[in-house]
């Protein structure tokens, strides 16, 4: 291939592998499935073809931001003509890919956590009305079920997938069904709120810290995350309450009107 212009890509995302020689393409691939996407990011791979009379394969070497390209013509390097190696493995640290991808997903949660969540359920409270408080609610009650969902997506790339989905899908479904109202309250922002009203006669003795509170001789209620009511201090009287239809959880509460 002396004198011979060879050019090799490698989409990082799309796992696409492309070879030209000469300007002309003698080589594509692309991932089937997602599956055999997650492995290419997985594993270390050599692809076999043939152009212009010669055996080439192309190798490519995962690493952390990139991927290692490498060709080899009959055997021997397409950059130096040396004779070639076994295909080396990935350049992952001892812990694994999977490992640092779940650090750097831990990181990403605390800042949504602090820097999304908490922003929206100050303007909620302060400007943004019942149907922000809402949506902040939905943001926060939803976090821990996709969690779990991107750990089911991690563990399918992982290489012992079988176990790891098994387990990472089990607690993704566990999420699901001990934290239900997430779902609830992602439903009730695509119909109107109920707006209903209450006789209030004071609450029955609990935390204060709660957002599950039991009337005085009436039913337990939630209040939604960011509301800014200080519903412990309410005086016996008539109520509007504002709730979300699926939830039934508690937007706002304010006085009746005259």
């Amino acid at each position: 291939m002396v004198g011979r212009r060879v050019e090799a890509r490698c989409g990082y995302w799309s796992g696409q592998r492309i070879v030209r020689l000469d300007g002309t393409e003698v080589f594509r691939s692309r991932p089937k499935s997602f599956r055999e996407q997650s492995d290419l990011w997985w594993y270390a791979t050599e692809q076999i073809f043939q152009a212009d009379g010669h055996a080439m394969t192309l190798r490519v070497r995962p690493a952390y931001w990139s991927q290692e390209l490498s060709l080899v013509v009959d055997g021997r390097s397409a950059e130096d003509g040396l004779p070639v190696g076994r295909l080396r493995s990935p350049s992952y640290p001892p812990w694994g890919w999977t490992g640092t991808k779940i650090s750097i997903a831990s990181i990403l949660l605390l800042i949504y956590l602090f820097l999304v969540i908490a922003p929206l359920g100050i303007y909620a409270r302060t400007t943004g009305g019942p149907r922000w408080i809402l949506a902040v609610n939905v943001l926060w009650d939803l976090w821990v079920p996709a969690a779990a969902f991107v750990l089911v997506v991690f563990a399918w790339q992982s290489q012992k997938r079988g176990r790891n989905v098994a387990m990472a899908a089990s607690v993704f479904a566990a999420s699901v069904i001990l934290i239900p109202i997430g779902f609830a309250e992602a439903a009730d922002l695509l119909v109107p709120l109920d707006v209903e009203p209450l006789t209030f006669a004071g609450w029955e003795p609990g935390p204060a810290d709660l957002r599950r509170i039991k009337l005085v001789d009436g039913p337990v209620v939630e209040f939604a995350n960011d509301t800014g009511l200080h519903w412990r201090r309410y005086e016996p009287g008539e109520y509007v309450i504002v709730r979300g239809h699926f939830s039934r959880v508690i937007v706002d509460m304010r006085p009746a009107g005259p």
